[in-house]
């Protein structure tokens, strides 16, 4: 069993509209974010792409997306930064949710864990479905507090799993502080994360 780390990314939406405009390739160089070179950038009214080799960033009206692939504190901490300034150019910028999340891929061999589907203590899935092969997989949903992770586990194909975390906060009102905490905590949520899945699948 291997794990392969995809991607970490965060999703930041707006209620009405994000400030589309303020953010470009001069804006993230400008304000040290994001130095590295891009292999394509996109900039029309109402979008902005930029893509590197670690980063990716697509801003349009309702939400900013960015992420990287790379799988280390300082890549984390760069798409939190970028996050961060954007809400403290746009202080009162309505928004209403934001979410973090965390893609694994992870090679299946013949001495990984299979999950089984059980209803009402009967026989495994598979038995009443009478396949020759069947791939299934799931959606774990964990309520806290202040959030909701969801984890979705899609069904084995070319012998890989796909394990996809998913940290939404939702907010009835913006709330600066409560979002910039919540960004602090990027990399606690990724070592959660990262535990799970190693647990599940060794």
């Amino acid at each position: 069993m291997t794990i392969h780390f995809s991607d970490a990314n965060i999703v930041f939406i707006a209620s009405f509209q994000h400030n589309v405009g303020m953010i470009s390739e001069h804006w993230l160089r400008a304000n040290n974010l994001l130095l590295e070179q891009p292999i394509q950038t996109f900039n029309v009214p109402g979008m902005f792409i930029f893509n590197s080799i670690s980063y990716r960033i697509l801003v349009t009206d309702d939400r900013i997306n960015i992420a990287t692939n790379k799988e280390n504190k300082d890549n984390f901490l760069t798409i939190a930064n970028v996050i961060r300034k954007y809400i403290e150019e746009n202080q009162k910028l309505p928004y209403k949710a934001i979410g973090f999340n965390f893609t694994y891929l992870v090679d299946i061999d013949e001495k990984s864990k299979k999950f089984k589907i059980e209803f009402n203590n009967r026989d495994n899935i598979e038995t009443l479905l009478k396949a020759d092969e069947v791939n299934y997989g799931g959606i774990i949903e964990i309520n806290k507090d202040d959030y909701v992770i969801q984890i979705r586990i899609n069904p084995e194909k070319n012998k890989k799993r796909i394990y996809n975390f998913n940290y939404h906060f939702p907010l009835e009102k913006p709330d600066n502080e409560f979002v910039l905490q919540s960004l602090d905590k990027l990399n606690n949520y990724y070592s959660e994360s990262k535990v799970f899945v190693t647990q599940i699948s060794d």
